[in-house]
């Protein structure tokens, strides 16, 4: 739900790893804008959680 919340917001979502979003990694970053995401993906520590 919070992909669906965000981007009806205007928001840009994607993997925090700066991939296309897949919610079954259980992962997502959201942005204002995809420039800021790339900016802000490489800052981040990424965790790798077990798929559902």
């Amino acid at each position: 739900a919070g992909d669906l919340i965000a981007r009806e917001a205007g928001a840009y979502t994607c993997d925090p790893s700066g991939a296309s979003l897949n919610l079954i990694h259980r992962r997502i970053l959201c942005a204002a804008t995809k420039e800021l995401a790339e900016q802000i993906s490489p800052l981040l520590t990424h965790i790798d959680y077990p798929h559902d």
